[in-house]
């Protein structure tokens, strides 16, 4: 989930973290929420998060693109 939310501030989509079932109390102790987390953006940016979250990540230079 990290390189989710570091994915979104980078390309500047601002975001908002929510966590069900006390996950907040589990991030805290255990370092990552077990009831998930819900992450919320702009009804504006969405097609542009969505658009980034499933690209290709491509390593080094392609001649071809």
């Amino acid at each position: 989930m990290g390189l989710t939310l570091n994915l979104l501030e980078a390309y500047g989509i601002p975001y908002v973290c929510k966590y069900p079932n006390n996950g907040l109390f589990g991030k805290l102790i255990m370092g990552f929420p077990p009831g998930g987390m819900e992450v919320f953006v702009p009804e504006t940016m969405l097609e542009d998060a969505q658009n980034l979250l499933v690209a290709e990540i491509c390593e080094g230079e392609d001649e071809d693109v």
